[in-house]
């Protein structure tokens, strides 16, 4: 250690004598070594020399003097200031180099960054250094006290003259940390802070003008984040320090004493008059830092407003206002810590404000609020989008601040009616965007529409904010009580939608339970008595939509555009209107459930709309209410109300001129409910039989429909009582023909069937006097499916698509449900066979196909009872079809898929019916052909498919038709194998496809191993 001080003893000696840039690197690396310790102990010695560099100011000097300020920094970095003397020394001969520095920079042309900073760090340290009790020795010194101003005058503008002459960063932030350090926020005694609140109070109009300009520049990203938020971390210190509660300002300052030389403290009661509202306006003047796109900068800005209001309750309190509104957007802030702190500072507003302040303070902030409610009309039409969300988060941040406060405003007076005018005016529709072909069951929470006051998405989700802030705090029963009047007097379908659009959103967002039933269930009763649920929702609405986004020329565009935008209209105020049922029903609970009867039907309806965006609004709405009265799902809702439903439907539908659209809602009943429903539905699908009988020359599709619902639902029902079908299986004749035709012993077979023919002819005969056997009885569901099923047998040759198709998905569900009972199938399928036939004449495709399918499941339940007619009606018909449709181009057309459901079903057909080899050689004849290269590959696939198949029933058959087709064959003959007469081919298939073809043939495994 005292070689390290004898090295430093001499370096300062040289120093003194002739100072060297290296001879001050060598001192400082010294320093640096040295304990913080002995720095304190030999701070003066270690001080003098660079202080003395420092005195000189000279230009020629600069790397000396740079070093020198190293070396002070590097000093009092490690170490505290002890003494006055030290302090007052290091200070004073900074002041006078700044001050030479910025004179000499006013005369040249540049400005030194790297000298500004190390100016302004250093005495940042030695304003750090400066502890309590040496700060109080020299306040009781009335010499030292004038000093005290003097230093702080000139470190104080100093710092305001560098902060307006350059826009470096990090001269600005050293020139901040420097004015923050000076009003030593650190130290806790009274009397020292009071001495510095009325030394900064004269400082503060220059402070505040600085502070301000710095606020202005928001422009570049990253410099001007950091040095907004380290101004508002000084300018929040230097107002604490000046209108800090401990500060006893407005006190009599004659009755203070003060020494000569240092100026009285300014702060009367006429100068917090007169600069408070000063301060006000500078507050004013910052409220655009709560849109700068930081989260640095937002905090700051709530650690500012938290700084004020919890330290200068009494001398800023008509600032408040201010502050609060400063606050409020950033409680909706985007940054959760922003909004989170946000709300910390007004809750801690809320509970710190003394009851005697409430009236000013609250009487400011609701005017305020009033104010900006009138102003959002304006600034959704003549500002910003910008602007005008700002405005929207403020108006949020005022319910939230408000509370309970905010029902009796918005109550009181003619606010109710300006109130409800404003938000219809932001409420007001727009249609432009509404597509009537969207649909989704799963997920309507995303409006359909938006306003047309709020052009962007942020400005439309923050409305919806505003409104939920305004449902959950600031709902009256005077409020719904209006709304209810507005409409019933308003008649037009733009002006009631956004009635309901405002009205649903406010109930939505109301705490529940709510306390204001009465008007709420008024609502319900306006919504159930509306005119409204018989708006149009056909097609044609939808046609109208495509045909102006297509193709509609310039002629008829406006009239298309102007029924469009009508249809829209009557679209949204429908699905607003299912909204409103679910809303407040919701909000009513179990008072509501005796008008759950008189939506239902209404409910039920609409799900089954041609317009899917009513569909989902009407299946959302359904769900809330089984939601609301506690139903476990919609399906349970429907089945527990059935029998109203029913009783429904029976009035309803003597006078389908009044209500044609009543078969819908048992359709829709149906649909959504589970096979628990039929017991309670066979009288009215009775009746609805009837009326088929009697309108089926002028509407039978809607009548259909329900009936391709009911038999939907006894097929579930029927697939889930009763067990599953064996395949058929050929009688004993048959089986034995069989068996002679594959070479097996006649003999053994004959002695079977005698022994079966003798055990059948031993069986006693029954005695005639006996009592009968009774038949079962026929299950009620069998009965009205066949009562259906001889319905559609009349029905299926009208000429419409859509009522076949639907006709055809009947008879195939029907047969499914016949399957376990022969004796009402077969008559059933007589009475449908001729339809079917014409169908497979069709030229429509689709219905060929659906006619095709249709015959397949019936085979799958008769059995060989369709194998004659199936031969000869059906066989020609697909036969003919499938060499017509040989060669299609188009991929995955009509044709295609038509071929390609043939392809496929065909071997289950002439499985089921247990075909005769003939027709099975006809139907291999016309599939060969598809095996061809030149075939699409779908189509070749599907063929060997077919082939695989039927190689399983007819394997002969198959490797017939593939020697036809291929050399292969005749090349592996092998004996014992059958001899086949090779024809003319008609078609080559390639090698591959014949050995995957006759892969699982038993005869042919060897000759055709499976390919790898």
């Amino acid at each position: 250690m005292e070689e390290q001080m004898t090295v430093l003893q001499s370096l300062s000696l040289k120093i003194l004598l002739k100072p060297a840039p290296e001879i001050l690197e060598v001192f400082l690396s010294e320093i640096q070594h040295l304990p913080a310790a002995t720095v304190t102990e030999f701070q003066d010695c270690l001080l003098f020399p660079a202080l003395s560099l420092i005195r000189k100011r000279k230009a020629t000097q600069q790397p000396s003097l740079e070093l020198s300020l190293r070396i002070v920094h590097q000093v009092l970095s490690k170490s505290s200031l002890t003494t006055w003397t030290v302090f007052r020394d290091i200070v004073g001969s900074l002041c006078l180099t700044t001050n030479d520095f910025l004179t000499d920079a006013r005369k040249g042309p540049g400005f030194d960054e790297v000298l500004a900073v190390l100016l302004m760090e250093t005495s940042y340290a030695a304003f750090s250094c400066l502890d309590d009790s040496t700060l109080l020795t020299a306040i009781n010194d009335p010499k030292e006290l004038k000093m005290i101003h003097v230093l702080w005058s000139n470190a104080v503008f100093q710092c305001v003259d560098l902060l307006g002459k350059t826009p470096s960063r990090d001269v600005r932030l050293s020139c901040l940390r420097l004015l923050k350090a000076t009003t030593m926020d650190a130290v806790d005694r009274v009397d020292c802070r009071r001495v510095f609140g009325g030394l900064f109070a004269s400082f503060l109009p220059g402070i505040t003008g600085a502070c301000l300009s710095l606020a202005k520049d928001t422009a570049t990203p990253f410099v001007g984040q950091v040095v907004l938020a380290e101004t508002l971390a000084t300018f929040s210190t230097v107002l604490c320090l000046v209108y800090g509660d401990e500060q006893a300002i407005g006190q009599d300052t004659a009755e203070r004493t003060v020494t000569d030389g240092f100026p009285p403290d300014p702060r009367t009661v006429a100068w917090v008059a007169e600069t408070v509202p000063k301060i006000s306006l500078s507050l004013q003047n910052m409220t655009h830092l709560a849109a700068v796109d930081s989260a640095e900068v937002r905090l700051s800005l709530v650690l500012f407003s938290k700084k004020l209001l919890s330290s200068c309750l009494k001398s800023l309190r008509t600032t408040f206002p201010v502050l609060v509104r400063l606050l409020l957007p950033l409680a909706e802030d985007a940054f959760a810590n922003v909004s989170a702190a946000a709300l910390d500072v007004l809750q801690f507003f809320r509970s710190s404000v003394a009851a005697d302040e409430c009236d000013l303070v609250w009487g400011l902030l609701q005017e305020d609020f009033i104010t900006l409610l009138d102003s959002l009309p304006y600034l959704s039409s003549n500002q910003s989008e910008q602007t005008f969300i700002s405005a929207l988060k403020t108006c949020c941040g005022y319910c939230t601040l408000l509370g309970s406060q905010l029902a009796v405003l918005l109550s009181s007076g003619d606010m109710m009616e300006r109130f409800t005018d404003i938000l219809l005016h932001l409420s007001e529709l727009d249609y432009r965007n509404v597509d009537l072909m969207t649909y989704s069951t799963t997920d309507v929470a995303d409006s359909p529409y938006t306003c047309t006051r709020l052009s962007g998405r942020e400005t439309a989700r923050q409305f919806d904010r505003l409104l939920f802030c305004l449902g959950k705090q600031g709902l009256s029963a005077g409020i719904l009580q209006h709304l209810s009047g507005v409409l019933s007097d308003r008649f037009d379908v733009p002006s009631m939608n956004g009635v309901i659009f405002l009205t649903n959103n406010l109930i939505r967002n109301a705490e529940k339970p709510m306390q204001e039933l009465h008007a709420v269930s008024v609502l319900l009763e306006l919504y159930i008595s509306s005119d409204w649920w018989t708006f149009s929702t056909s097609t044609q609405a939808a046609i109208l939509s495509r045909r102006c986004v297509l193709d509609g020329e310039a002629s008829s565009q406006g009239a298309d555009e102007l029924s469009l935008l009508r249809y829209k209209q009557q679209v949204v105020g429908l699905c607003l209107l299912l909204d409103g049922l679910a809303v407040t029903a919701e909000a009513l609970g179990q008072t509501s459930q005796r008008t759950l009867h008189s939506t239902l039907c209404r409910l039920l309806e609409k799900t089954v709309s041609e317009v899917p965006l009513v569909e989902a609004h009407a299946l959302q709405a359904l769900k809330s209410l089984s939601r609301t009265y506690g139903y476990s799902s919609v399906s349970e809702l429907i089945v527990d109300n059935m029998e109203y439903v029913t009783s429904t439907v029976l009035i309803r539908i003597r006078s389908l001129h009044r209500h044609p659209k009543t078969v819908f809602i048992l359709q829709a009943a149906l649909k959504l409910s589970s096979p628990d429903i039929l017991p309670s539905i066979w009288k009215i699908v009775t009746f609805l039989l009837d009326k088929l009988d009697e309108f089926h020359s002028v509407a039978a599709l809607p009548f259909v429909v329900v009936l391709a619902a009911v038999i939907r639902k006894i097929a579930e029902w029927n697939a889930a009582t009763e067990p599953a079908l064996t395949v058929a299986v050929p009688d004993r004749v048959d089986e034995a023909v069989r068996y002679l035709q594959e070479g097996c012993d006649l003999q053994n077979t004959s002695t079977e069937l005698d022994e079966g023919i003798s055990g059948q002819g031993e069986e006693p005969i029954p005695d005639l006097a006996e009592e009968e056997e009774v038949e079962p009885e026929v299950p009620t569901h069998v009965t009205f499916t066949v009562n259906i099923l001889q319905r559609c047998a009349y029905l299926l040759p009208v000429d419409d698509r859509n009522l076949r198709t639907t006709i055809l998905d009947i008879v195939r569900e029907g047969c499914s449900i016949l399957g376990a009972h022969k004796t009402q199938l077969l008559p059933v399928i007589h009475k449908v066979w001729t339809s079917v036939i014409l169908l497979h004449r069709s030229p429509d495709l689709v219905i060929l196909k659906k006619a095709f399918l249709c015959l397949v499941e019936m085979s799958e339940v008769a059995g060989s009872f369709l194998r004659q007619r199936v031969s000869t009606d059906i066989i020609p018909v697909v036969t003919r079809v499938l060499g017509k449709e040989r060669h299609i181009a188009d991929h995955w057309s009509p044709t295609e898929q038509l071929l390609i459901t043939l392809l496929t079903s065909l071997p289950r057909l002439l499985k089921r019916i247990d075909a005769e080899d003939s027709v099975c050689e006809i139907v291999a004849a016309a599939v060969l052909p598809f095996l061809s290269p030149d075939q699409p590959a779908q189509l070749r696939q599907q063929a060997m498919g077919f082939f695989r198949e039927l190689a399983v029933q007819q394997p002969d058959l198959v490797v017939v038709k593939m020697t036809e087709a291929c050399d292969v064959l005749e090349t592996f003959h092998k004996p014992g194998l059958p001899s086949v007469r090779r024809r003319r081919a008609v078609v080559t298939v390639p090698e591959a496809d014949v050995c995957h073809i006759l892969q699982d043939v038993p005869s042919y495994k060897v000759l055709f191993p499976r390919p790898n």
